[in-house]
């Protein structure tokens, strides 16, 4: 199919300028007898007012008016987007001469958008659904905004969303920014840099960039550019590119936005002409003269100019030939709704043998009438690689971060590809419209390339599958026509295979569910067939019907004959997913395990798009069946569920769940309802069911006996009485499920302690239940028991032990807060138990209670109390000032902490020392809890003491760690045998003295050659000491200890290690020459490091 086309001819224009000055004008109206139509009429009348405006000095050129479409328009459409649209087209009297704002988009409105597509060389021909002629589509809207956008309103950028408007800003900034450096423009090359400016918007609004106006400067030519275009920062490129008038001038008039309070810098650039030759050695500049933002001011210093250019027409740099690639379709196409991973467009890049190359971007234009909606998951595949594609409705466009390499003579591959999603009877067509579009980079010369074809077609129209190098666009990608919406229909499981009951009206027999693709579906014939096992058939079905998702019959009802319905109504499936359930009525023929299955076979359907007034046949071609729906009568199960099991209760406490009974309804034809229900209560020799009160039956939250229906039982001790409980809120149970509730009653603070009771239902007791639909009364099929045996406890007990948490004895840092000195675990037996206080002992012989400052008591990471021991006591209790809840018959942990004193003139905490806290059990009366559902309080159970094994105070300390070493087979010579390190913390100082090895070998070895090493780092190569070896003469093995050792170790003493560093941390052993050669296993012994604790 021929499309119309941009003709980029350098043309030398010749600018004329006219002045007319009217004094007055007499205006004859033409005659309005002969209008033959009203928009005739109205034609007329805009006419003659746009000839008055123009007289007037009215603009008829079009201006800006803050026009920002944000979807597609079709003929016929309403609303406030067709009211903007009107609005901007009337400011252009030749395309719009008639002018009228009414929010229609009416055959006036048509004509102008065609004038407009025209004008602009986006569509000259066919009709609003071929071509797009007509309909403002992706390209034509994004002209539109280009044209109109910009200037009114106060919205810009994004327009408006949900009725709210962008904020304008006041001001635009323009400044200089690093220029390119002078270099040469080869011919052929593209995007060469000449000019960078700067945006900054003010920080009270968006300021929207309707055109960038750039003039060539220096002695040079026009002609020596194929065009300028406009690069964002990150390398994309802003609308198209544009050529020079008589002035020398050119806009880039694509609008774009800079967001308020930032900036945003843009380089000017040239897409050099082919050839060069008539031109080299001129040096040419571009300058940016002026720049309109529309209704926001313009500040700074212009023009702009970047550095010259040097021309040059003997750089041989990289060349690209195009060709049609592998994955282009070679052909128009159609393809359904619901298509995925269409191929749409493909390419393939040679490399010419210049220089290898980088291709780092890609742009398809998409110039068919499908909308941005129509077109999902769209990708640019390049090779092998996929990038998901970025849109503004018309472009489709992906980078590819540092380039995908073609080497010399080599060549790739790209396509674009997307899912179908809707646009029946419109078209997708992807072109590449211009060659700059294609950015490729040269890796030796790093210019970028203008991409050709050998393929070009020289002529004045471009066919689908060509390319042209001197016309738009550059590849004419071909027409892949979407076909009409589709409809697939399959079961569903809304309605599952299930129960049904005879006699009810409007029962489901059935579910299908439709899924309309592409437009909107109307079915006019639809037959049903329906199956039976057992008695029953088709004459014995009344009153069927198909019913929408809302409960709305959209079909029937109707009788079947021979097993078939016909339904001949006229509905509408819209596009989506949609659920129609088919109902109907059995009548008493069917007896109980009789089945009934429904089903379609869609391809029989008769079916049409309501968009393209197509017809459609539906998928399958096969028989779609429903779920099978069995007869059986109303039907109820009940029985007492094996939960709760049997426990510990004390009394006192209310809403205990006694039981629960389960009703099985899974068998039923129909929902049973149940009104009331007969229980038992079971009791030991001393239990009284008089101790029980407020007895209620919970379906989950809700109550289904209340007020005067709730439950006191009464009777004698040891007696086991029965109630009857009705059901003010009626318990439902729908078919083909089962329902729980939970028996609750309160248990009296006077019932006996040790003694049992139990609820449940006994064999001879009724559940009055009935169907809900035809009120027939359900006898049901009980498992009786009596349920599970409930001991009540006067109230709860809770012991206190030493969890497996809790730390092993260790260092401290003296002055430090909340070390961790021991972890309790407390469990509770029946109840759940709240500490209030606890009773805690200083147990240690070798320190004082001046160690510390206090003693805090911590729920995980919450705080729940502290205590101090007062003088020189070693006993504290201290009260909870935070909930500490101990659960039932489970367990939790209570986590002792301490801020430990200073050691020295600082305090008066001793170096050496060990401080420990535990739990004392001699007095158990002063650790106590809360029982939270006796509410009374309770003493620890625990007597004896639960020791914690604290912490030794220091000033600091070292921390060693064995690390890895470079080998561990054993050579003869210099051989590193151990590594490891040593950290000092963050309080003081460590002083290192001396260091004991633990050796054991394979063989009994006599060398004394180890020397030990320190270092500052992890790599071992930085001496953290002056000297190296560290000790200053060989370590004597101990045969008998097993060690090595030595008088002095290090050379100087003490080697100090600073706060938190470790660097001189980094130890390592060695054996030297002479060494024997044995298996070594090596360890620092713990204590044997450390030159002062304190």
């Amino acid at each position: 199919m021929s499309k119309s086309l941009k003709a980029r001819l350098k043309v030398a224009a010749i600018a004329v300028a006219t002045t007319v000055s009217i004094s007055g004008a007499l205006v004859i109206a033409p005659s309005l007898a002969k209008a033959a139509t009203l928009d005739e009429l109205l034609a007329q009348l805009a006419a003659l007012q746009a000839q008055i405006v123009a007289l007037q000095g009215g603009s008829t050129g079009g201006t800006g008016t803050g026009l920002n479409l944000t979807s597609d328009l079709n003929p016929g459409a309403r609303g406030q987007s067709v009211t903007d649209l009107q609005t901007a087209l009337k400011t252009d009297s030749a395309i719009y001469p008639e002018g009228l704002v009414t929010g229609y988009y009416g055959s006036l409105t048509t004509k102008a958008v065609q004038r407009f597509q025209e004008k602009y060389g986006i569509v000259s021909s066919g009709t609003p659904t071929t071509t797009g002629y007509g309909r403002v589509g992706p390209k034509t809207r994004a002209k539109l905004n280009e044209v109109f956008g910009g200037t009114g309103g106060g919205t810009t950028g994004g327009g408006t969303t949900g009725g709210g408007t962008t904020t304008t800003g006041s001001g635009l900034t323009v400044s200089s920014a690093t220029q390119p450096p002078e270099t040469l423009a080869p011919e052929n090359a593209a995007r060469v840099a000449f000019t960078k400016v700067t945006l900054t918007a003010s920080s009270d609004g968006d300021v929207t960039v309707k055109s960038i106006t750039v003039k060539r400067e220096g002695l040079g030519d026009d002609a020596v550019f194929a065009g300028v275009i406009l690069v964002d920062a990150d390398g994309t490129q802003i609308g198209s590119d544009k050529t020079f008038n008589a002035n020398h001038q050119l806009s880039l008039n694509k609008a774009f936005i800079v967001k308020a309070g930032t900036s945003k810098t843009l380089t000017v650039a040239g897409n050099m002409a082919t050839s060069l030759d008539s031109y080299a050695g001129q040096v040419v500049k571009l300058s940016v003269v002026a720049v309109d933002a529309g209704s926001a001011a313009v500040s700074g210093s212009l023009p702009i100019s970047g550095n010259g250019m040097t021309m040059n027409s003997n750089l041989a740099i990289g060349t690209v030939t195009m060709q049609s690639g592998a994955d282009d379709p070679g052909a128009d196409t159609t393809k359904e709704v619901g298509s995925k991973s269409v191929k749409i467009t493909g390419v393939r890049l040679s490399a010419g043998s210049g220089e290898d190359l980088l291709v780092k971007s890609i742009r398809f234009q998409q110039s068919g009438s499908v909308t941005q909606t129509d077109l999902k998951n769209v990708k640019i595949v390049v090779g092998s690689t996929e990038y998901d594609a970025v849109t503004d409705g018309e472009y489709y466009w992906a980078s590819f971060g540092d380039g995908v390499s073609v080497v010399k003579g080599g060549n790739l591959e790209v396509y674009i590809k997307g899912d179908v999603e809707g646009g029946s009877n419109r078209t997708i067509t992807m072109d590449i419209d211009e060659q700059q579009d294609i950015v490729v980079l040269g890796k030796l010369y790093g210019y970028y390339a203008t991409p050709t074809s050998t393929d070009n077609d020289s002529d004045t129209t471009s066919e689908d599958g060509e390319f042209n190098n001197t016309l738009n666009p550059f590849y004419n990608g071909w027409d892949i026509t979407v076909n009409t919406g589709t409809l697939r229909v399959e079961k569903s499981n809304d309605v599952a295979s299930g129960s049904v009951a005879v006699d009810v009206s409007n029962s489901n027999l059935g579910a299908f569910s439709f899924v309309a693709q592409g437009e909107d579906v109307q079915i006019t014939n639809m037959v049903l067939n329906f199956t039976f096992s057992g008695t029953g058939t088709s004459s014995d079905i009344t009153g069927v019907q198909v019913v929408g998702s809302n409960g709305s019959v959209i079909a029937g009802p109707k009788d079947p004959a021979s097993g078939i319905v016909t339904f001949t109504d006229s509905w509408t499936v819209p596009a989506g997913t949609n659920v129609y359930k088919i109902q109907g009525k059995l009548d008493s023929t069917f007896v109980t395990n009789d089945s009934v299955t429904v089903s379609v076979t869609p391809s029989g359907f008769t079916a049409k798009g309501l968009q393209t007034n197509k017809s459609i046949t539906p998928t399958p071609s096969t028989q779609v069946s429903a779920n099978a729906q069995t007869v059986r009568a109303a039907a109820l199960k009940v029985s007492v569920a094996p939960s709760p099991v049997a426990q510990n209760v004390v009394r006192g406490i209310n809403g205990f769940t006694f039981a629960k009974f389960q009703y099985d309804a899974s068998n039923s034809g129909e929902d049973v309802r149940i009104t009331s229900q007969a229980i038992t209560f079971t009791t030991s020799a001393t239990a009284d069911a008089d101790d029980l009160n407020t007895c209620q039956v919970f379906d989950g939250t809700t109550a289904l006996n209340t007020g005067s229906n709730v439950t006191n039982p009464t009777g004698a001790v040891g007696a086991d009485p029965t109630a009857t409980v009705t059901f003010d809120n009626h318990l439902i149970v729908p078919k083909g499920t089962i329902k729980t509730v939970d028996v609750k009653c309160n248990i009296s603070a006077n019932f006996v302690a040790n003694s049992t009771i139990a609820v449940g239902i006994a064999a001879a007791q009724d559940t009055a239940a009935t169907g809900m639909t035809t009120g027939s009364s359900i006898t049901e099929s009980l498992t009786a028991s009596a349920g599970q045996d409930m001991t009540v406890k006067s109230g709860g007990s809770f012991t206190v032990y030493k969890d497996t948490s809790s730390p092993t004895e260790r260092w401290a840092i003296a002055g430090s807060t909340d070390q961790v000195m021991t972890v309790f675990g407390l469990h509770a037996t029946d109840e759940a138990m709240k500490l209030d206080r606890i009773h805690l002992t200083f147990s240690s012989s070798t320190a004082s209670t001046t160690d510390f400052t206090k003693f805090t008591l911590w729920d995980g990471a919450t705080k729940v109390g502290e205590g101090v021991f007062a003088g020189t006591e070693t006993l504290a209790t201290s009260t909870l000032t935070g909930d500490f809840i101990i659960p039932k018959d489970g367990d939790k942990r209570l986590t002792v902490k301490a801020d430990l004193e200073y050691v020295g003139n600082q305090g008066g905490g001793g170096a050496g020392r060990i401080v420990a806290l535990s739990f004392n059990g001699t007095a158990t009366t002063s650790t106590r809890a809360i029982g939270q559902s006796s509410g009374s309080a309770f003493n620890v159970t625990t007597a004896t003491d639960v020791n914690g094994d604290g912490v030794r105070l220091a000033r600091t300390y070292p921390t060693l760690a064995k690390l890895s070493v470079p080998s561990n087979t054993l050579a003869n010579g210099s051989m590193i045998l151990y590594r490891f390190s040593v950290t000092a913390p963050s309080a003081n100082d460590v002083g290192l003295f001396k260091f004991t090895f633990l050796v054991s070998s394979t063989t009994v070895a006599t060398s004394t050659d180890f020397y030990v090493y320190g270092y500052s780092d992890s790599s071992f190569s930085v001496q953290a000491y002056g000297n190296n070896p560290l000790n200053a003469r060989q370590v004597y093995r101990d045969v008998a200890r097993r060690r090595c050792s030595g008088n002095r170790f290090f050379n100087r003493g003490c080697s100090l290690l600073r706060p938190g560093h470790e660097e001189r941390d980094r130890p390592e052993l060695r054996s030297h020459p002479g060494a024997s050669r044995y298996h070594a296993i090596l360890r620092a012994s713990r204590y044997d490091c450390l030159c002062d604790y304190g």
